[in-house]
């Protein structure tokens, strides 16, 4: 698909690959099958191996996404028309249920649109969307759809626990066959010059953590990143591993857009470093290391911040670090304390 060339958001340079790993079968799908520096749609997924035919419903649901979008070749995407083409897609995967399984099919979704100013990206599952800065640094990474990042973002784990439970890989949303509908999570980012966008099913960053991308894409330059990042998976990767790594121009950046996305800190998102501080700043940050993402939007956040910078979104601090995460179970215990024993004292308890 051409660019137009009135869009100020090139692809100066693009990579993509498609690994098997240690599986038997494919289930990885990615849209344009060859990406190339000229595309404004980009797409992939992951069928549910067990869900029967995992393979046809990724391909079945990239193929159909592509395909609406590309189609309609929009000036100016919108959040609802990858809506709508999650909608079509899921039509299209029900009328090959119907045909090709016994059982339901499913898969995730990770796609990214380019506009003139921004860049679209929806997601349904575990497959990721990150955008790191020109250091390498993530700016943005998508919220897993999956049990342990609600864990996580409930206080219930940590991310090293997270990262490491059997049950990582269960998610909580999917393009179903037998669904009709799904919601999309959609964000809208803002690039800046030499920003690299990456696509990835989870059998890339189940074996690269955040910051280990982080190391891949400051050691190296675009070409040896993206030959890093195919040969650490091919050695690595428990499961198929396909991902799409672009680098990305901004030819005429708004001034406007920029000062916002400057509240959000480029150094952010080590989500897996830890260290045993115990000290905290007028409870606002402490001195951990630890780095989270803002449940809503997916922003990268600083050390135990209590407010997103970028959308607001009060932060629970037990999902930031150890150390908050004991304050705040304390100081719940010494809240629930008072409340007993007032109501004693009103009578509205009687030992």
């Amino acid at each position: 698909m051409g660019t137009n060339s009135s869009n100020m958001i090139r692809i100066e340079a693009i990579s993509s690959f498609r690994q098997l790993g240690p599986r038997n079968n494919q289930e990885d799908w990615l849209m344009p099958e060859t990406p190339s520096s000229t595309d404004r749609v980009l797409v992939l997924c992951d069928g549910m191996g067990g869900h029967g035919h995992g393979e046809v419903a990724s391909q079945t649901v990239a193929e159909a996404v592509y395909q609406y979008l590309h189609n309609l070749n929009a000036a100016e995407y919108t959040a609802a028309d990858i809506q709508a083409a999650a909608d079509c897609a899921s039509v299209a995967l029900h009328q090959r249920n119907v045909v090709d399984s016994e059982r339901t099919m499913g898969t995730t979704l990770v796609v990214a649109v380019f506009n003139k100013m921004r860049l679209l990206v929806g997601h349904v599952g575990d497959s990721r969307a990150y955008l790191f800065d020109s250091d390498g640094r993530i700016k943005f990474r998508t919220r897993d759809h999956s049990r342990v990042a609600e864990a996580v973002e409930a206080g219930i784990l940590t991310e090293e626990e997270a990262f490491n439970s059997p049950y990582k890989n269960q998610i909580t949303r999917a393009l179903m066959a037998d669904t009709d509908h799904i919601d999309v999570d959609i964000d809208e980012l803002i690039v800046e010059n030499g920003d690299i966008l990456m696509l990835c099913s989870d059998g890339v960053n189940d074996c690269l953590r955040d910051r280990q991308l982080e190391e891949v894409f400051v050691a190296f330059d675009f070409v040896g990143a993206a030959e890093s990042l195919r040969s650490q998976c091919e050695v690595a990767s428990g499961d198929n591993n396909t991902a799409i790594v672009a680098q990305l121009q901004q030819d005429e950046p708004n001034v406007e857009i920029r000062s916002t996305h400057e509240s959000i800190p480029h150094d952010a998102g080590r989500q897996d470093e830890h260290n045993t501080a115990d000290t905290c700043e007028g409870n606002e940050r402490c001195a951990c290391d630890h780095h989270a993402f803002c449940p809503n939007c997916g922003a990268p956040l600083e050390p135990c911040v209590r407010f997103c910078p970028r959308c607001g979104q009060e932060i629970s601090r037990r999902s930031t670090c150890r150390f908050c995460s004991a304050l705040d179970r304390g100081l719940e215990i010494i809240e629930n304390g008072i409340h007993s024993l007032r109501r004693k004292i009103s009578g509205n308890i009687v030992d």
